[in-house]
């Protein structure tokens, strides 16, 4: 890579190290980021200055994402955001990743991640579980397919609406 190419392209400084967490960093430049978490564990992690700590840690549905260390602000906020207690009750539903300039962490001032105290207005393709519904054999095939679909896709007013014309066609042909 020429001088030129590296002074043209624009990135943050900690992108050139090797970064095992999602950070404020990978969001330079490029706004806000809606991800939707698929599982969460707990993980050691050790600090810059040897540190080890046990950290909550979000694994997104995106395979391009890094993992992400949720700290204790962004439970409270997801615990308001989608309710419930548990990390896992926030499994499977998006969040919007922001960076917030200029928190103090100890002596340094740092720009961490945060999560918006919004849920992210998302569109869901909801035409294969429509499909999918319409095609139910009989109620026990409706129920299983129904329940089978994400929690944020049987919410949708389109879904539960081919479902019940569902369940009324095949009640009807009894």
């Amino acid at each position: 890579m020429s001088k030129q190419n590296q002074t043209e392209q624009k990135q943050h400084w900690k992108t050139y190290f090797d970064y095992k967490y999602l950070g404020g960093h990978d969001l330079y430049g490029k706004g806000d980021l809606v991800v939707t978490p698929e599982c969460f564990y707990h993980e050691e992690v050790i600090g810059e200055k040897g540190k080890k700590d046990q950290c909550l840690v979000f694994k997104f549905t995106d395979p391009n994402l890094k993992t992400m260390i949720i700290n204790k602000t962004n439970c409270a906020t997801l615990e308001h955001l989608h309710g419930g207690e548990s990390p896992a009750d926030w499994m499977g539903k998006p969040m919007q990743l922001y960076v917030k300039k200029g928190v103090r962490c100890g002596a340094n001032m740092t720009n961490p991640l945060r999560i918006r105290d919004f849920k992210p207005q998302v569109t869901i393709n909801t035409k294969p579980a429509i499909d999918a519904l319409k095609a139910a054999e009989d109620m026990d095939k409706l129920k299983d397919i129904f329940m089978g679909l994400p929690n944020d896709v049987k919410s949708d007013h389109g879904v539960v609406a081919a479902k019940d014309a569902r369940k009324v066609e095949l009640e009807s042909a009894k």
